[in-house]
């Protein structure tokens, strides 16, 4: 998947994300959908995307959905085991 122009457009309103936010338990997940427009516009298939706040792991799974590898840092021990279990239920 490349970038084109419905991954280039801008958000300024985006819908309220509940139902993520109650799945994850985070105040702030982040749609995949938007996350997956910023990793196609700025990286190609095979890099690596880091993300030094993961928080519940949008970042991480929209990368592993598009054949990027993942880094991913959390300093709070709950966000981080939702995240490490969102991401190994995505590749297992």
């Amino acid at each position: 998947m490349g970038s084109t122009y419905h991954t280039k457009r801008k958000y300024y309103i985006t819908h309220l994300n509940t139902k993520d936010k109650h799945k994850y338990k985070h105040p702030t997940v982040k749609p995949v959908s938007i996350i997956n427009n910023f990793i196609i516009n700025s990286s190609q298939e095979g890099d690596v995307v880091l993300d030094p706040f993961m928080g519940s792991g949008s970042t991480g799974e929209a990368a592993l959905r598009l054949d990027r590898d993942f880094i991913g840092i959390e300093l709070n021990e709950e966000y981080f085991s939702i995240a490490h279990e969102r991401l190994n239920n995505f590749i297992y």
